[in-house]
């Protein structure tokens, strides 16, 4: 009897093993099959009313600059997100770091 428990127990464990394995490999092929999806941070040059509205609309805000026009925020955002903001007249570009590159893992753009 104690050898059927054991060999239970065992067969129980992998089986949980291999679920939690599979679990935190699905996101990884989801965004890699996914890639328009996929976040990027992106800098709206906007009034303090639409950066208001942005907030209420719940875009995530990262940061936020007070300029000579209105307010620089940096948005986090999906390729298709940024389309619809640009489509209502919203100055957003894709951030990119000192080397040209943009937060997007892998991005070479």
């Amino acid at each position: 009897m104690a050898g059927i428990r054991s060999t239970s127990t065992r067969l129980a464990f992998g089986v949980a093993t291999l679920a939690v394995v599979l679990a935190m490999l699905a996101p990884v092929g989801a965004s890699a099959a996914e890639d328009d999806e996929a976040l990027d941070m992106y800098t709206a040059d906007v009034s303090t009313e639409q950066a208001t509205d942005l907030v209420a609309s719940g875009v995530d805000v990262a940061a936020s600059r007070v300029t000579d026009d209105g307010v620089a925020v940096d948005v986090v955002l999906t390729e298709q997100e940024a389309k619809d903001l640009r489509a209502k007249g919203v100055d957003v570009h894709v951030k990119k770091n000192k080397d040209g590159k943009s937060a997007k893992p892998g991005a070479s753009r």
